[in-house]
């Protein structure tokens, strides 16, 4: 663990400094010890030195040395939330933003991480496994109405829009996937 014990022991600092580093040090004591092995963002160990009365200063020196040492990584934390949410659990990147920001994750990471990826073709990866689902369930019939079918592509888009999906994005999903979806709106 990095100590600032070096600091504190020089004679050239004022009081204030040694101070101010005895500050630091008794915040970043409080936070591993809080933390004991498990992530957290840099928004939430803000907020759990806030909670503990540290002054702002010694919030931003306390979260800048622990982000240095490694103890705090926003990016690799934002990275592990995206992985659980692929495939039917797909989310749009706004959705994802907000979820991510949530979670006192920086915005720099956010954005960071969500520029990898495409909505689009998180909806396309949606739209598709719902409908091999939907496939299989009709599969025991011969003729699908129109209406079923209707109703089963409204079930989908409104799915996609609960995702986040923009109506534009779900559009453009519905036709690479080569269907046809009329709403009456």
């Amino acid at each position: 663990m990095k100590t600032i014990s070096s600091i504190l022991n020089s004679d050239h600092f004022a009081n204030e400094d040694q101070e101010f580093a005895q500050q630091i040090q008794a915040g970043r004591t409080a936070i591993l010890s809080w933390l004991a092995g498990r992530r957290r963002s840099s928004g939430r160990i803000a907020a759990r030195l806030k909670v503990l009365d540290y002054p702002d200063e010694v919030i931003q020196k306390v979260i800048g040395t622990l982000t240095e040492d490694g103890y705090i990584d926003d990016e690799r934390m934002a990275r592990a939330v995206l992985k659980q949410y692929n495939g039917r659990r797909a989310e749009a990147g706004r959705k994802t933003a907000e979820r991510l920001s949530g979670m006192g994750i920086h915005q720099r990471a956010i954005q960071s991480v969500l520029a990898e990826r495409d909505d689009l073709e998180l909806a396309i990866t949606l739209l598709e496994t719902h409908l091999d689902s939907y496939r299989n369930n009709l599969d025991d019939q011969e003729e699908i109405s129109a209406e079923k079918r209707k109703k089963a592509l409204l079930k989908i888009f409104r799915h996609l829009t609960a995702r986040g999906f923009s109506r534009a994005t779900i559009f453009q999903a519905f036709t690479r996937c080569d269907l046809r979806i009329d709403l009456d709106c």
